[in-house]
């Protein structure tokens, strides 16, 4: 299986790559999408920067052409691209949504992960449900 990454920083993507090897998945078949270590002339000028937002626009695309996404199932052939988000700091960003509340509910984590993988699909226009899978990191305090 070839798995593609978008990932808020280079040490989320990091952990993700351990994760899949515990499944077997060989570090050749992980193409680290964004942020990428690697850039050329061809590369767009974001393509370094991980973070949410540069997530979201990975997601989100320049009038619905996907640099990021179409150069994992295109160029590197990957069977499925993790969607990874950090919901820690989610008050600083703009997500349009407020967290579920966590005090007594034992759901807080399922609500939570449901309201940004809705969100997620709604900046790929729920395109790509099919190859898509999230990796969020839920905070409970």
């Amino acid at each position: 299986m070839r798995v593609a990454i978008i990932a808020e920083g280079a040490e989320d993507q990091i952990v993700i790559q351990n994760i899949l090897r515990a499944f077997k998945i060989d570090s050749s078949d992980i193409l680290f999408v964004k942020p990428s270590l690697q850039k050329d002339a061809s590369s767009p000028d974001d393509a370094t920067i991980g973070t949410f937002q540069g997530v979201k626009k990975a997601c989100m695309g320049i009038e619905d052409y996907r640099y990021y996404f179409e150069m994992a199932f295109l160029f590197f052939a990957a069977d499925c691209v993790i969607v990874h988000l950090d919901t820690a700091e989610i008050e600083q960003q703009d997500f349009p949504f407020q967290k579920p509340t966590k005090q007594n509910n034992e759901n807080y984590s399922k609500e939570l992960r449901k309201l940004v993988i809705d969100l997620i699909n709604s900046w790929l226009d729920n395109k790509y449900t099919e190859t898509n899978y999230f990796m969020l990191l839920l905070l409970r305090k």
